[in-house]
């Protein structure tokens, strides 16, 4: 008499069979060959226990990069913890020090316009002249697996963004797919850009954030910290 669990285990070997089965003369010849992300998505979809998956991806590999978007997809299909722990721990961390400064305004998402852009770029080297202040403003497509704090810090770092013995920078940082934002402040200016102000600013994006207007949520947000930096020098808040 065949039990459930007999079935159901029955039913998974069937599945890994028929998924990961080579489908060409090429395929044959390596019969480890690495697993693609519709197989994987297919393995899951299909119920097949996390720990099979997890073996599998073990074993062969993975046939593509991932990122925190695939992450984030196999979650939602209802990938088991080891699949998606499998899977985080091959994104690849670049991290933010690989990066390099495109000038005030980094676009690395390609998500700014360039009528923005051009505005953003005097915006901040009329307030770097009048104020001393730099404010580096930067999108990228994604975190890469990293927290947005520790992108955001370790990229103000490596830029040296803000006067060195004056520690006045700015880092706005925008990770697009992961839809998260921070404010990286140099000690220099924490006493201006407190958590409170930061908060606020980050949250005066949203509506343009959520329509897709990334350059004017950049234009709203560069206003808000260059006139709260202006104002605390005393200075006439930079046009």
């Amino acid at each position: 008499m065949w039990r459930a669990a007999d079935v159901g285990r029955l039913l998974a070997i069937l599945a890994v069979a028929l998924i990961l089965s080579p489908r060409n003369a090429a395929a044959q010849e390596n019969a480890s060959h690495a697993l693609t992300l519709k197989q994987i998505q297919d393995l899951v979809s299909l119920g097949v226990p996390d720990s099979t998956v997890h073996t599998e991806i073990q074993k062969r590999g993975l046939a593509f990069t991932p990122d925190p978007a695939v992450l984030a997809s196999l979650s939602a299909k209802g990938a088991g913890p080891l699949t998606l722990a499998d899977i985080k721990a091959l994104i690849p961390k670049t991290g933010g020090p690989d990066l390099k400064p495109q000038g005030y305004v980094s676009d690395f998402a390609g998500v700014v316009d360039h009528a923005s852009r051009q505005q953003l770029e005097r915006y901040c080297a009329n307030l770097e002249h009048q104020t001393g202040a730099q404010l580096a403003l930067v999108a990228v497509p994604s975190l890469n697996g990293e927290s947005v704090e520790e992108f955001a810090h370790a990229l103000f770092n490596k830029w040296g963004i803000g006067h060195k013995g004056k520690d006045d920078g700015v880092l706005l940082l925008l990770s697009i797919g992961d839809r998260r934002s921070r404010l990286q402040v140099g000690h220099g200016l924490e006493a201006t850009i407190t958590d409170g102000f930061s908060g606020e600013a980050l949250r005066a994006m949203q509506p343009e954030l959520r329509a897709g207007l990334y350059g004017d949520a950049l234009v709203r947000a560069a206003n808000t910290i260059g006139t709260r930096i202006a104002q605390a020098k005393g200075v006439t808040p930079v046009p």
